[in-house]
C-alpha cells in the first residue's frame, strides 16, 4: 500500500466499509486516533471474512492499515509534490539566479535558512550584493550585470526599514530617476515615511555605498543632510524655491552641499559589525574568511554536517561566539554552579553548544578571556539530537590562537620542484631540529607529472607545531612550496599513514614511484 486511496478501497472493497466511513478511518489511523479505529475493526474483520478471508489474515491486514499511518498519503497531493519537484529542480538548473532569489525572499524572515541559502549561492557562485538605494526592491532581485546573474539584496529584508519607508523610496526612483547623493535622497523622499533612523540603518549596511561615499562620511554628514532635506520638503509644501536656489528635479543635479568630509572608513571589522546587526549576517564578506585555512585544517564537522550525523558523535567545530546565554545549574553535584549556552557560528550557519558547570570553570581558568562574543574558537564535544534541532555538549573549547600547538597531529611541507628537495630538506632540517617534538611530518614533491609523491619522514623529523615552526619553515622554503598542518579527523587529515619512505635522506622520485591516496583538496594528487 503506497496511496491512502489504495486503503480505502481495501477498506471498502474487502472490509464492506463504506466510502465515507474509509475516509474517517484513514484520517484515525493518520492520526492515531485508538478509539476510532476500535470502533471499525470488527466491521472490516466481518466484512473480510465473508469475502472469504480467515481471521489471521484479516488481522494480519489491518495491522499493516495501521503501518501505513505512519507514511500514507493520498495520491493527489504525492503527484503535485512529485510535480513542484521537477518544477522547482527545473528552475534552479536552468534559472538559478532568479530561483535563488525567489527562495531567499521566502525564507526572509528565518535568519538561518537566509545564511543557509546565502551560502549554497557562493557555493554555486552566484553573488548575492548588499542592499542599494538604486537597484534593490522590496525583495531580493535577481540582476543581470553584462549577461552575468546576481541577487541584490531587499530593501524590506533591512532591520529597521519598514515597507511603507521602502514603497517610498522606490516610487521616488522609478518617477525621477536615481539618487544622486545622502543629500538628494532626503530631499526627494518624504521623511514623513523614511526616518532618519531608516537612512542611518540603510547608510550602515551599505546601500548607499554605490554612490563612492564611505560609511564614515555618510554617518558625518546624515544629521545636517537629513535637516537640509527637511527644510526643502518644508519650502516645497510652502510653494517657494528649494534651499539650494533651483527647483527640485530629480536625481543627479550637483549641489554645493554634496561635498563629504576627508574621513578615513571605519574598520573592516566595524562594517561587517552593521551588517550583522542590520541584515541579521554577513553579506559582503565574513570575520571568519580570513580564518577558513585554520578551520578547514582543524574541523571536524561543520555546522551543516551536524545535521546529519549520529547522537553522540565526538566533533570538533570551529567558528565565531555569536551570543552567550549563562544560566545556573539547578541540581545534581555542580547545582548552583554558573553553565552557558553558547551559540556558535560558522561560515555554514549556527549550532548551540551547552557548556556544563565543570567544564565551563576548567575552560575559564584556562582561558579567562576565551568565553566572549566575537571570540574565534574550537569548540570539542559530541552531538546532541535530544531536541528538534541539533546542538552540542561541550567538553573542550580551544581559542584560535592555540589551534596550531593544541591540535596539529601531522606537519606536511609541499616542495615545489623535484629536482631540488633534497637540497630543499637541508635547509629545512634546522628548523625541524629547533621545533622537535611527536607530530609527524611529510613531505610532498612532484612526481608523474601533475601528481605528487608523498613522502612520510622518519620520527627523528617529527616536531612540536607553533605558530613560530610554520612562519620558519615557510621562510626557509623561500616561495619554493607550502606548509600545511591538519588536525585529527579533519577535512585534511586523510593521510594514509603506512610510509612510503623511511629515512633523512630523498631517494630519486622517479616515474616508478608509488603515489598515496590524495588529501581532500589536492585535486594535482
Amino acid at each position: 500500500m503506497v496511496y491512502q486511496e489504495q486503503v480505502m478501497r481495501i477498506f471498502n472493497q474487502l472490509g464492506g466499509i463504506e466510502l465515507s466511513a474509509a475516509y474517517k478511518l484513514i484520517k484515525a489511523i493518520s492520526k492515531k486516533q485508538s478509539d476510532v479505529i476500535a470502533k471499525y475493526k470488527p466491521d472490516f474483520l466481518a466484512g473480510t471474512r465473508s469475502k472469504g478471508i480467515s481471521k489471521e489474515k484479516a488481522e494480519e491486514l489491518f495491522d499493516l492499515i495501521l503501518k501505513f499511518g505512519g507514511y500514507g498519503f493520498n495520491k493527489s497531493h504525492s503527484t503535485r509534490y512529485a510535480i513542484l519537484a521537477f518544477q522547482t529542480a527545473y528552475m534552479k538548473t536552468y534559472h538559478p539566479v532568479e530561483y535563488m532569489a525567489a527562495l531567499l525572499t521566502f525564507e526572509m524572515g528565518s535568519t538561518d535558512k537566509v545564511v543557509e541559502y546565502i551560502e549554497e549561492c557562493r557555493a554555486r557562485e552566484i553573488t548575492v550584493q548588499a542592499p542599494d538605494i538604486n537597484s534593490s526592491d522590496k525583495d531580493f532581485t535577481p540582476i543581470y550585470v553584462k549577461k552575468t546573474g546576481v541577487i541584490r539584496f531587499g530593501l524590506m529584508a533591512v532591520r529597521g526599514v519598514g515597507e511603507k519607508a521602502v514603497e517610498a523610496i522606490i516610487e521616488e526612483r522609478k518617477n525621477k530617476g536615481p539618487f544622486a547623493s545622502l543629500y538628494d535622497f532626503c530631499e526627494r523622499v518624504d521623511q514623513r515615511l523614511v526616518t532618519r533612523g531608516t537612512m542611518e540603518a540603510l547608510v550602515k549596511c551599505g546601500a548607499f555605498s554605490t554612490l563612492k561615499a564611505k560609511r564614515a562620511q555618510l554617518l558625518a554628514i546624515l544629521d545636517r543632510a537629513v535637516e537640509m532635506g527637511q527644510q526643502s520638503q518644508q519650502d516645497k509644501r510652502m510653494g517657494q524655491l528649494n534651499m539650494f536656489g533651483v527647483a527640485s528635479g530629480g536625481g543627479g543635479t550637483s549641489k554645493p552641499a554634496d561635498v563629504l568630509p576627508n574621513l578615513e572608513e571605519f574598520p573592516s571589522a566595524e562594517l561587517l559589525k552593521f551588517e550583522k546587526e542590520l541584515l541579521g549576517f554577513y553579506i559582503t564578506d565574513h570575520p571568519l574568511t580570513e580564518h577558513e585555512a585554520a578551520l578547514t585544517s582543524y574541523t571536524t564537522a561543520t555546522t551543516r554536517d551536524v545535521k546529519t550525523l549520529a547522537e553522540g558523535t565526538e566533533v570538533t567545530i570551529g567558528g565565531m561566539i555569536n551570543k552567550i546565554k549563562r544560566a545556573i545549574t539547578k541540581s545534581g553535584r555542580s547545582a548552583g554552579q554558573p553553565m552557558a549556552i553558547i551559540t556558535l557560528e560558522d561560515l555554514d550557519g549556527q549550532i548551540e553548544a551547552t557548556v556544563f558547570a565543570e567544564n565551563l570553570a576548567d575552560i575559564t581558568k584556562r582561558h579567562p578571556k576565551a568565553v566572549a562574543t566575537e571570540e574565534i574558537v574550537f569548540l570539542r564535544g559530541k552531538i546532541d539530537k535530544r531536541r528538534e534541532t541539533p546542538g552540542l555538549i561541550v567538553n573542550e573549547l580551544i581559542p584560535i590562537t592555540d589551534s596550531i600547538s593544541r591540535l596539529t597531529r601531522w606537519v606536511k611541507v609541499e616542495i615545489d620542484r623535484v629536482d631540488g628537495a633534497a637540497e630543499m630538506l637541508k635547509q629545512l632540517k634546522p628548523v625541524l631540529i629547533k621545533h622537535k617534538g611527536n607530530c609527524q611530518t611529510f613531505l610532498s614533491v612532484p612526481a608523474n607529472g601533475s601528481k605528487r609523491a608523498l613522502i612520510t619522514l622518519d620520527n627523528a623529523w617529527s616536531v612540536r607545531p607553533t605558530p613560530a615552526m610554520k612562519e620558519e619553515l615557510e621562510f626557509a622554503l623561500n616561495g619554493q612550496g607550502r606548509v600545511e598542518l591538519a588536525g585529527e579527523g579533519s577535512r585534511r587529515s586523510r593521510v594514509q599513514q603506512q610510509p612510503l619512505f623511511q629515512g633523512a635522506e630523498i631517494p630519486e622520485v622517479t616515474d616508478e614511484t608509488p603515489i598515496f591516496a590524495p588529501l581532500p583538496g589536492d585535486e594535482e594528487m
